[in-house]
């Protein structure tokens, strides 16, 4: 739409009219004629700061959200890692739990193997030993899963938690030993 006015051609303008009180009114032409403005330019310039300023409270706050989305879903993570973590560490107390039985049992054994003739402490020597390569083979089948699992899950273990279980295969490793050389020693004393 185009409108003339005097020499000039004004495109797409469109008119505002408001009521205003009188001493506002008195006020604002004070305020125009001190600053030397137009009533048109003074309007359209606070129109476009107060837009402006909306826009940026705007831009504002949807960062502000964007942000405390992202602090929530990391906390959320960091809380499924300590989850995940302490999984693991409960099936680790519960391996060390089944350990400790085995190796009672295996006291219990060994005492009753002593009571019994030579042949029969053959006998149960091989039991005792197929059923400790069972339990160990169970235990690094089990070892093997949860590995694989802690691999899929992409869980972050700590430099200490490493350090406990190096420590818990290290004492696994130390009573293998430490049966065998005890069986080696009752083989030897029926010898």
């Amino acid at each position: 739409m185009k409108v003339r006015k005097g020499n000039n051609f004004m495109e797409n303008m469109k008119v505002l009219a408001i009521k205003i009180d009188e001493e506002l009114q008195k006020k604002i032409k004070y305020h125009l004629l001190e600053h030397n403005i137009t009533l048109k330019d003074y309007v359209t310039g606070l129109i476009k700061d107060n837009l402006e300023k909306n826009m940026k409270q705007n831009k504002q706050k949807e960062k502000i959200s964007e942000e405390t989305k992202e602090s929530t879903l990391e906390k959320k993570q960091i809380s499924e890692i300590k989850e995940e973590i302490k999984k693991v560490v409960e099936n680790e107390t519960e391996k060390i739990k089944v350990n400790e039985t085995l190796k009672e049992n295996k006291k219990e054994e060994t005492k009753e193997t002593s009571s019994k003739e030579t042949t029969d402490k053959k006998e149960n020597k091989t039991t005792i030993e197929n059923n400790k390569q069972k339990d160990i083979k169970k235990l690094n089948d089990e070892n093997n899963k949860e590995k694989s699992s802690k691999k899929e899950n992409n869980i972050k273990v700590t430099a200490d938690f490493l350090k406990e279980l190096k420590q818990e295969k290290t004492k696994r490793d130390l009573e293998k030993k430490l049966s065998k050389n005890k069986l080696k020693e009752e083989e030897e004393e029926f010898e």
